[in-house]
């Protein structure tokens, strides 16, 4: 893999060495949180702990290499400004120690991401996480086999469902649908159709026993669009122009097949199916969160409300009563919209740029 503008590569041709990719595997793993609340004694959270134990070594490993790493900071202006941005949002956040805790969960993040940069290359990062996540996925099915009083729980709608060794099922989906992406990339890398085909097989089971709709959307979807990015890169740009209005074609449809009135029972029947309730989960009711976090957004469009402190503000965590159901928004449900809530136009920009 190489660096965007510079010609040296960012590991070695032969790879890095198998026990640091093991130590890094090793170490992303607590970072997903299995077995959370588990953890937790006496009001110390042991697991955040080590995770702050891992970022530390991570980073006195890195103090011998800072021109690397500010090099590495500063190859991509745009994405460094947005990066910049969350800390920054401290100055003018709504509720400044909320925004501090998220900025330390953030800035760790971000330095975990550039060490794997700074030391591994693409491939070598898919392994990485791809078996961290194996490792999730192996206890999970062990867990929700043998204990299904801790790898499994009862949803709103009162179904039982699996979220392994996470806290929740949503986790679990979510945790999965990066397997399965990091599954089917090694597998077409490595040619390796036994071990990483397996593990795709896994990761979906998993999703579909967490009954988790959005990952398995998310997957059918990018299955679906994997013949576009070939031909995004044909030469022929009649082709490639033809493809996209396609594309934006078939988003305008399915767009007004879930928001349409009169349509709206496709998508209830599609949720239907899915196994959620409909009164629940539709896209309609996210529509009304959309709304209600439009009208705080207009009050502070430019700048946000601060990384991370919108949803803790008094009063805002609002039981959002739409279609006849209550139902407590912790989050917009909605990227674009969320970010524009955290650090507002200038963080959406920032991003969309």
């Amino acid at each position: 893999m190489k660096a965007q503008g510079d010609s040296k590569p960012v590991s070695k041709e032969q790879g890095a060495d198998p026990r640091h990719k093991l130590a890094l595997t090793l170490a992303l793993l607590p970072m997903t949180r299995p077995f959370r609340s588990l953890l937790v004694v006496q009001g110390v959270d042991l697991q955040l702990l080590l995770i702050t134990f891992i970022v530390l070594i991570l980073f006195l490993h890195t103090i011998g290499r800072l021109p690397r790493l500010f090099w590495f900071l500063t190859r991509d202006k745009l994405l460094l400004f947005l990066i910049a941005l969350v800390p920054l949002s401290l100055f003018w956040s709504a509720v400044p120690m909320r925004s501090f805790v998220g900025v330390l969960n953030f800035s760790a993040g971000t330095f975990v991401g550039i060490y794997l940069a700074m030391h591994f290359s693409l491939r070598e990062q898919l392994q990485i996480v791809g078996w961290a996540l194996a490792i999730a996925a192996v206890a999970s099915l062990i867990v929700g086999i043998i204990s299904p009083a801790l790898g499994r729980m009862y949803t709103g709608e009162g179904a039982l469902v699996w979220n392994g060794v996470f806290e929740h099922k949503n986790s679990l989906g979510r945790y999965m649908a990066i397997f399965a992406v990091a599954a089917w990339s090694l597998t077409l890398q490595e040619k390796r159709y036994g071990v990483w085909g397996l593990f795709l097989l896994l990761a979906l089971l998993l999703i579909i026993l967490a009954q988790s709709a959005t990952p398995l959307l998310a997957l059918f979807v990018m299955a679906c669009m994997l013949p576009l990015f070939g031909v995004f890169r044909w030469r022929d740009v009649g082709i490639r122009l033809m493809s996209l209005i396609l594309l934006l074609l078939g988003i305008g449809i399915a767009a007004v097949f879930l928001w349409h009135p009169s349509l709206g029972e496709f998508s209830q029947y599609g949720l239907a199916l899915l196994g959620r309730d409909p009164d629940r989960n539709t896209v309609l009711v996210r529509l009304g969160l959309w709304n209600y976090s439009w009208e705080y957004i207009k009050q502070q469009p430019l700048l946000g409300y601060g990384f991370d402190a919108f949803w803790s503000l008094p009063g805002r965590r609002d039981f959002i009563t739409y279609l006849g159901r209550a139902w407590e928004a912790q989050q917009a449900h909605n990227g674009f919209i969320e970010l524009w809530l955290q650090l507002g136009l200038v963080g959406l920009g920032g991003m969309v740029l």
